[in-house]
């Protein structure tokens, strides 16, 4: 529908107007929670129907609690003033680094060179390279919009038929890859950060980058071999013979040798992860 956002954006406002300022308050809620639950309803309705961008949506929520009394601007913005959005903010763009000079493409690509060109060796090398991959990136749709075109054409290569067992394998060994593994790296996603974030203080200082992966190393290899085997066994094709490299020797040679950017980038991130892991032995 051409003006469904329009429409979505009225009915959302007024439904939290009427929540706010018509509704009556229940016994045991008081005005600041009827105005934080319209907000949230709003915000929500905002959100789904892509009225305005995300991000604006979520700061809007977040200044009408001020505005309309319902928190203090210390409180309504608290998670500005602590490390945990700093972080994440960094490693946004940490990430975007990567993507934009194709760094991590080139260690997707990589790694399945090494690897037989048939569905056993390539639904590996995209779990593998997905789960190398995951803690340079904390957000799912870079790597997603990267992990996705690489198993599409691989599966072109390999001579799959669109949606058959084979290709749909290869897109699940990207996903699972590329997303699923996004638990075993405290880097590996916004949301992470975020947990830490809600956590006491004091376990925050404990739970580094370090001691994330330590704790979900058993997570992480039974992740990766249960995905595997069942990714084997739901989708291999019936001919699993290898096939002939060329799309990915192909991929590389127009890559070409790392460009100064890559290495940038590389290096960058290498330090960054080093510090995340040293952090509190450095204090830093």
């Amino acid at each position: 529908m051409k003006h469904s956002k329009w429409i979505a954006g009225i009915v959302g406002i007024i439904l939290g107007v009427l929540i706010a300022f018509v509704v009556p308050t229940p016994t045991g809620l008081t005005h600041a929670g009827m105005v934080v639950l319209a907000s949230l309803v709003t915000a929500n309705i905002f959100w789904i129907f892509n009225v305005i961008p995300s991000f604006a949506t979520g700061l809007l929520m977040l200044c009408s609690w001020v505005v309309l009394g319902a928190v203090n601007f210390v409180t309504s913005f608290n998670i500005f003033s602590t490390t945990t959005m700093w972080i994440i903010i960094g490693g946004l763009a940490l990430g975007a680094a990567a993507t934009k000079t194709g760094l991590i493409n080139r260690i997707a690509l990589k790694v399945m060179s090494y690897l037989p060109a048939s569905f056993r060796g390539q639904s590996m090398a995209l779990l593998v390279s997905g789960t190398i991959i995951s803690p340079m990136i904390p957000s799912a749709h870079p790597k997603t919009a990267m992990g996705t075109p690489i198993a599409k054409g691989i599966s072109d290569a390999l001579g799959y038929k669109p949606k058959g067992k084979g290709s749909s394998g290869l897109f699940m060994a990207a996903i699972w890859g590329f997303l699923v593994m996004e638990a075993s790296f405290l880097s590996a996603t916004a949301q992470n950060y975020a947990f830490k974030g809600l956590l006491p203080i004091k376990y925050q200082n404990v739970l580094t980058w370090g001691n994330w992966f330590i704790l979900m190393l058993p997570w992480t290899i039974l992740a990766l071999i249960l995905g595997y085997l069942l990714l084997v066994f739901l989708f291999k094709p019936q001919d699993d013979t290898p096939v002939s490299k060329d799309f990915i020797n192909k991929q590389l040679t127009e890559i070409g040798p790392m460009s100064r950017d890559e290495k940038i980038t590389a290096a960058v991130i290498l330090v960054a992860i080093v510090f995340w892991i040293l952090g509190s032995s450095i204090k830093l």
